[in-house]
């Protein structure tokens, strides 16, 4: 590492090596590879659908049926590729466990930070002026099947979903005898992850690339709001709807434990029917016992992309939040996409924050206690300063956002029905 501050800190060596060999796709890469050690499934015994971690399967956001390939060649000769995520739907057993991979909090690359060099040394890089600006960009259309950093970025932060997740114990189950540690290294890869997030959005959208390229090989520079938008289409929609697969509703009934009950709908109150509602709200189905985690890093990162796009004004040159959510309303009637895509979306964007703050939440009031007195020490490190500003508050972010996007395809409809 102390090599890398000496030799990364000039700026010529790193505009020649990103030029020439690629180096911020190199280091998003070995982050990537490095994390994917760690994966593990949250199935009992089962096995990741991929070759020695390296081949990670997600679903494409414009099917529900087949995995798409970006058709990465990683180093040493084999051909795995990186996809989007980790079975089809018709090959997923109904199960109410997720399948989508995730780090294991206590394996050796988590516990003892083995990922530090990589993102040391990115931070090394993205301080050199005009590195961030070119971290968010995508290949030419001539460079067939070849990935960004700025995907592999997002598959890492992919990984990061839902590590270490938190089982409630019910009122028959005693306190727990021995607390687990693997929070520490959890909140430790989410707190470096999150480190980034500024370092890769310092830049505007009047920048200009800091590396002259050769004709065919600029790569293309996205605005705020083409940053937001990418995250959000090819990889947070992506992995929602893989994690959303294995969320079952259960009939409401007496016999049925009220912490087991998982409704699919809010309960219908009285005044949205005097106004006229026709039904209660469609709520993602999730029971009180079942695991949920503090980490959501690709979530996060979503945040960070929205606080710099609600820093650019309206008319801009890459334009402000009315463009984003304009470009994702219009995803609806584009035919890549089912219908109710957009929704979930949005749903999800709300849904998944919720959890953790109701969770949170609930710690604080006391029903917890069964778990042990580090879930208190959790609820800290996520709602109070210093780190509360990139987990809390990043939440709090992506519910304000999920209520624009909402009223934003409310306005949609009425205009259609129109």
């Amino acid at each position: 590492y102390s090599l890398s501050v000496q030799f990364l800190n000039r700026v010529t060596y790193v505009q020649d090596l990103v030029r020439e060999r690629d180096l911020l796709g190199n280091l998003s890469r070995s982050l990537l590879e490095t994390l994917s050690v760690a994966v593990k499934t949250l199935t009992d015994g089962a096995q990741p659908a991929f070759s020695s971690m390296r081949s990670l399967t997600f679903l494409s956001p414009y099917s529900t049926h087949q995995p798409i390939s970006n058709g990465m060649d990683h180093a040493g000769g084999s051909n795995s590729s990186c996809m989007f995520y980790v079975s089809s739907p018709a090959s997923r057993p109904q199960t109410d466990i997720s399948m989508v991979p995730t780090l294991d909090p206590l394996h050796p690359v988590l516990t003892h930070r083995r990922y530090s060099p990589c993102i040391s040394d990115l931070k090394c890089v993205l301080n050199v002026p005009g590195m961030a600006r070119l971290f968010a960009s995508l290949p030419p259309p001539s460079a067939v099947g070849r990935t960004s950093c700025l995907d592999d970025w997002i598959q890492s932060l992919s990984l990061g979903q839902n590590m270490d997740g938190q089982v409630w114990r019910s009122w028959g189950e005693g306190h727990v005898e021995t607390e687990p540690r693997g929070w520490v290294g959890a909140f430790n890869a989410s707190i470096s992850l999150g480190s980034l997030f500024e370092r890769l959005l310092s830049w505007e959208d009047e920048d200009k690339s800091p590396i002259c390229y050769p004709d065919g090989l600029t790569p293309k520079l996205l605005s705020s709001v083409g940053l937001a938008y990418h995250v959000l289409s090819k990889g947070l929609s992506s992995w929602q709807k893989s994690e959303m697969m294995s969320y079952h509703s259960t009939c409401n009934t007496a016999s049925s434990p009220p912490h087991k009950r998982c409704p699919a709908s809010l309960p219908f109150p009285t005044t949205a029917a005097r106004h006229g509602a026709s039904r209660a709200m469609k709520a993602l189905p999730i029971e009180q016992a079942r695991p949920w985690s503090f980490h959501l890093p690709l979530h996060r990162f979503v945040a960070a992309c929205l606080r710099e796009v609600a820093r650019r004004p309206k008319g801009s040159v890459g334009g402000g939040m009315d463009e984003l959510l304009e470009r994702l309303t219009s995803m609806e009637g584009d035919g890549r996409w089912a219908v109710g895509s957009v929704h979930e979306i949005f749903r999800g964007i709300m849904e998944f924050p919720v959890v953790v703050l109701s969770r949170a939440a609930q710690i604080r009031a006391g029903l917890w206690k069964r778990n042990g007195p580090g879930m208190q020490d959790q609820v800290l490190n996520y709602a109070e300063p210093p780190f509360c500003r990139a987990l809390r508050d990043a939440d709090l972010t992506l519910l304000q956002f999920a209520m624009l996007g909402f009223c934003s395809l409310s306005k949609v409809e009425v205009e259609s029905n129109n």
